[in-house]
Order: C-alpha cells, then structure tokens, then sequence
C-alpha cells in the first residue's frame, strides 16, 4: 500500500520552543496503535522533507516541514473523511484471511470459514487469544491472554513458509490447553470465534466454530527452538529475519530497561524477555540534524547492544 501524500509540519511563530511530536499508527483510530513515530522540532529547518523511521522499524513515512505559517500544523489532509473500509464477503469465499501486528511481527492468518453468509463486513479487526489450563474456560481458569490489531486482506502467498505458516510458540509447561480465538470487528458487535484443544502439540477443534483449519502452527518454547528468537547481529540471514518476523510468542515478558550514551547522544534499549530468553528488542536514540534543528528517535544497529550493556551496568 502506497500513500501519495505526506504529513505536513509548520514550527509557526513558536521561538526558542521545542515541539517534540508523537505519532501513533494503527488501522482505525480505536484501535490497538502497533508502531510510533517521535521526533522534536526546535526551528524552522532549511530542508522541508524528511523520510522517518518508526520505533519499531516496521515502515517509514515522509514527514513536510512547512517554512511558513502562525501555526503548529499536523495534518495527512484537511478536507479527508474518515470512513471505516467495508468488504463484501461471499458464500464462494470458503477462505478468510488476515493480517495482524505484534510488536514488530507480521501473523498473516489463514482459516477456513464454517458460516458463509454473505455480507458487508469491516476490514478493521482485533483478535483476541485466550489461555485455559483446563476446559471450562473460565476467567479462573485463564492462564494468558495476547491481544493483536489488523485488518482483513485478500487471500496470497509467498514462497517463504514463515509467511504461510506462521509459529505460536508457547510456555512448555502447557502440556494440555484450550485456547479461544476470537477475530472482533472494531466497529461493530460481529465477532468470530474458534474452540482450540492443544495437547502434546496435536490441534484439535472442540464445538461449533467461525472458523477452522487454522494456518498457526503451535510448538512449545524449548531449548531447541530458542534460536528463533536469537539474532545474529553481525551476520543476519534471510531465514533467520523471516522466521523471527513471523513468530508469535504467547508467553509473559518482563521488559528492562537499559540508558548508555553513543557520540553523545541518549540511547535507551528495551529487551523483553521470557526466562532469560530475549522475545524482542528495540534499541534507539534520539539523533539530531540540520544543526539540531531537528530531532528523530531512531534506531541503532543492534551490533551495538553489547556495547550498552557494558556502559550500563559499569563493565
């Protein structure tokens, strides 16, 4: 998907001010937001365009910076109305597809539908995914639970299975499970529902579901599989890259936070971790140009990590 606009930035009269910007994208407005923008704009900069990355490095967007004007403006277009994107679904389309963001994952889900009425639906969805130790799926028995934002799509493939068949990776003490996956239309009360039984890694479907043959495959978080989630930060490969890109990690992550310095600047590295394993990482400072007119949070060659351990903790 391409925009042919950019988001345009006036300083306006505002002198010896910093105006630091925050931008949030999601699909809809209500919804989870699964990236962000932050940049500080100091005065009025001699070049207007910029290209600015994402904390998450998920996409770029193109930022104008307007050299004239008496006010602060942040605008995609004024005169645009909001209206929320509909599909016509049909009863020949026995598959349902969709595309949902996770950190800095990509889950591309594909299931087979089991109700084909036709109807308009909305493309903008939230899914839910629901834990129980045990088959009453009740709030006492819930063990986890992950929620993600995305939008329905056509149905495609790529040559790279990561894509195809996406991973949920979950904590190897689940031996046997229930899991509940519900796909939720932002904009109204249509929801879709499946009833998963997960025991020794074999998928069964319990009841009357929306949907089934799910494309997930679901592998418990082992020794083995570590190496999904380790980055050869020096020499990355394709394959490693894709099948980080495309895993789901249903496990709970405690966050820490490390502060170093690199040429001077703040740098802050955030790593969720699960059991001593790291699941994610952002690594990011704030870099200055045009003579510190302007201010991006950007990220920072994760080579380097080490580097801020060390500076962190004394070493």
């Amino acid at each position: 998907m391409y925009c042919n606009d950019t988001i345009y930035v006036n300083y306006g009269d505002n002198k010896d001010v910093a105006i630091e910007y925050k931008l949030f994208i999601s699909v809809e407005s209500v919804t989870l937001h699964f990236t962000e923008y932050r940049f500080i704009l100091q005065d009025k900069p001699q070049n207007q365009l910029h290209s600015i990355s994402d904390l998450q490095s998920i996409m770029f967007i193109y930022v104008y910076f307007l050299s004239e004007g008496s006010d602060i403006i942040l605008r995609p277009d004024q005169n645009s109305t909001n209206v929320p994107l509909k599909i016509f679904v049909t009863k020949k389309q026995t598959i349902a597809c969709f595309m949902f963001i996770f950190m800095t994952r990509i889950i591309y889900l594909k299931a087979k539908r089991m109700n084909l009425n036709m109807s308009y639906r909305f493309i903008s969805v939230e899914a839910t995914i629901e834990i129980f130790n045990d088959s009453s799926m009740s709030n006492k028995s819930k063990i986890h639970e992950t929620s993600l934002s995305g939008w329905r799509m056509r149905c495609s493939a790529t040559k790279h299975q990561s894509f195809n068949e996406p991973m949920v990776v979950y904590d190897s003490s689940w031996k046997s499970f229930y899991v509940r996956l519900t796909i939720k239309e932002v904009f109204t009360v249509h929801s879709q529902q499946a009833t998963l039984h997960i025991y020794k890694n074999t998928v069964s479907y319990i009841g009357k579901n929306d949907f089934e043959d799910i494309n997930l495959i679901w592998v418990p978080l082992q020794f083995s599989n570590f190496s999904l989630f380790e980055e050869d930060v020096y020499l990355p490969s394709t394959d490693n890259i894709m099948k980080r890109n495309f895993v789901l990690p249903l496990v709970s992550m405690s966050c820490y936070v490390y502060k170093c310095s690199f040429f001077g600047y703040d740098a802050y590295l955030l790593d969720f971790n699960y059991k001593m394993v790291n699941m994610e990482r952002y690594f990011y400072a704030l870099f200055q140009y045009q003579d510190a007119v302007i201010y991006i949070n950007e990220n920072i060659l994760k080579y380097r990590v080490s580097a801020c351990y060390n500076k962190t903790l004394g070493n």
